[in-house]
């Protein structure tokens, strides 16, 4: 795991571009502060005006992926897709597509992880939720990979976090893997590195060990010590194992976004498990900071709450605002996996 934890290098697909002109210049930057619906605004008015270029309509369709609006948001990257267009453009617009489509299957699935469903109750599936969710947004992902991008390491990390999603966990660490060999710094790879190995431990508490072949032991740095016994050359790991690996996964996530609040309650979920509760309570503390009123965030604290035993008028308290803050469900699919459209 060392080896993934060396320079702070900016992700490649992170560099500014140049905008096009000064209305995409106030777009993207309402983009980058959270202010969609501006965004949106300016997006709408500028196509209306006879202004319609590739850079507009992608952020249009960002704007409304942000809003919780996919099924607007995937018919702009669908006609964006149809266009026949340079190479890295298909590229951003296909990935931005199965991102819209991963989201609107999340929305109406609710977070399937291990961790989630044993960690707090989990959101009520919709009835009309899809017969094989995510399948659509593995199947674009897959086929950007059959081609050589520059965004092949993000590409691989969504992939795992879907497949993380669907449960197959094999897949998982394989992409997780190819995303680490391809690029060490980016943030989000980490963040799913500790949500897949958070399910493993899961797993292995609840006594379904999952065995991991011997390469994939080694590219995680697993010493022998760990390695409970050998079936058929697969490695039977202890479950600490398992939550050392993630809580590491988060911390180095951490050092490289900070101010995220969705790693900050991820690394606080692993230390509770870990009984660090000093630790946790400062990670919580600095999660509120930035995503205050979170249904994420208030669950984390009401487990936090609980573990240490606080007052009963207090856990009522949070029981209340998290009551609240279901009724806002759609754009939570946010707090499950950061989004990262391709700009």
């Amino acid at each position: 795991m060392d080896k993934t934890r060396t320079s702070r290098k900016p992700h490649p697909a992170a560099a500014p571009m140049a905008p096009a002109s000064a209305k995409l210049t106030v777009a993207e930057l309402s983009i980058q502060r959270g202010e969609f619906d501006n965004a949106r605004q300016i997006l709408e008015r500028r196509i209306a005006q006879g202004v319609d270029d590739f850079q507009t309509r992608n952020l249009l369709g960002i704007s409304l992926a942000n809003l919780a609006r996919f099924d607007e948001a995937a018919r702009v990257f669908r006609f964006l897709n149809d266009a026949n267009r340079a190479k890295d453009q298909r590229v951003r617009t296909a990935f931005n597509l199965a991102l819209v489509l991963f989201y609107d299957d999340l929305t109406r699935t609710g977070d399937m992880t291990v961790a989630r469903y044993r960690q707090a109750a989990p959101a009520a599936i919709s009835v009309n939720a899809p017969s094989r969710p995510f399948a659509a947004a593995i199947e674009l992902w897959e086929r950007l990979l059959r081609g050589k991008s520059r965004y092949a390491d993000i590409i691989h990390t969504y992939l795992s976090f879907a497949y993380l999603q669907s449960g197959d966990l094999n897949r998982a660490l394989s992409r997780l893997r190819s995303a680490l060999t391809l690029h060490e710094n980016f943030y989000i790879t980490h963040y799913t590195l500790g949500r897949v190995f958070m399910d493993l431990y899961y797993l292995a508490e609840e006594g379904n060990d999952f065995a991991l072949p011997r390469e994939m032991a080694t590219f995680f740095e697993i010493e022998d010590y760990e390695v409970v016994r050998e079936v058929d050359g697969l490695f039977v790991v202890q479950k600490d194992t398992f939550l050392d690996i993630s809580m590491q996964a988060f911390a180095e996530a951490r050092a490289l976004s900070p101010m995220s609040p969705e790693v900050a309650l991820c690394l606080c979920q692993a230390y509770i498990l870990a009984g660090m509760l000093e630790e946790a309570e400062e990670t919580l503390n600095q999660a509120e900071m930035y995503a205050p009123d979170s249904q994420t965030t208030l669950e984390t604290a009401l487990w936090f709450h609980e573990r240490v035993q606080a007052p009963p008028e207090a856990i009522a308290a949070l029981i209340g605002r998290i009551k609240r803050a279901r009724r806002d469900e759609a754009r939570r699919v946010f707090s499950v996996m950061p989004s990262h459209f391709l700009f």
